[in-house]
């Protein structure tokens, strides 16, 4: 993303805001980006130490409501932000049992897979462990090495579920962590 992507992103975000406040904080930005500019900096870099528009605007919107809350001490307007901060809680009271019980759910899937790896390896190893100890080994109706195919193809099974989980749960990791890094920003403007 480039200088004037990031300012027109943040422009329709800011618009909530006065014309003239609004000036001002794009003002803010370009001169932002004009010195990190002549100090060698790409605009993707600049870019990613001022981190998302979108949290920029956010964090900006909520400033500027602290800011007209002071200079007009409506209590309707305290009110709101008090609200504000309630709902990240009441967020938070909802997200963090629910993501615990995904977690969770998803180290036993973890775990699971695993016991699928270790059963396939040993069917694989099935007639090995039949010369050693032909006790241990009990293939029933079916010949012995068709228990090594049975394992082989239990490994592959396994390994495809593994990658679809690699995938998920990366995705719902990120997801929390996104939802974490939101309400800092929230919480220390």
């Amino acid at each position: 993303m480039n200088k004037n992507q990031y300012i027109e992103i943040l422009e329709k975000k800011l618009s909530k805001l006065p014309h003239d406040e609004r000036l001002d904080f794009i003002n803010e930005i370009q001169v932002h980006f004009n010195e990190s500019s002549k100090q060698g900096k790409t605009d993707t870099q600049i870019v990613e130490s001022l981190g998302s528009a979108k949290h920029l605007a956010r964090n900006i919107l909520l400033e500027y409501d602290i800011d007209q809350l002071a200079k007009e001490k409506k209590i309707l307007g305290y009110g709101t932000i008090g609200l504000k901060i309630l709902l990240i809680g009441f967020k938070n009271l909802l997200v963090f049992p629910l993501a615990i019980g995904i977690f969770a759910t998803v180290l036993a899937l973890y775990v699971s897979l695993f016991a699928f790896y270790l059963s396939g390896a040993l069917l694989i190893a099935s007639p090995l462990i039949h010369m050693i100890a032909p006790s241990l080994v009990s293939t029933g109706p079916l010949p012995l090495w068709s228990m090594s195919l049975i394992g082989m193809g239990l490994i592959l099974l396994t390994k495809k579920g593994h990658d679809y989980m690699n995938v998920g749960s990366t995705k719902l990791f990120r997801l929390f962590l996104k939802s974490l890094k939101h309400d800092n920003m929230v919480i220390s403007s």
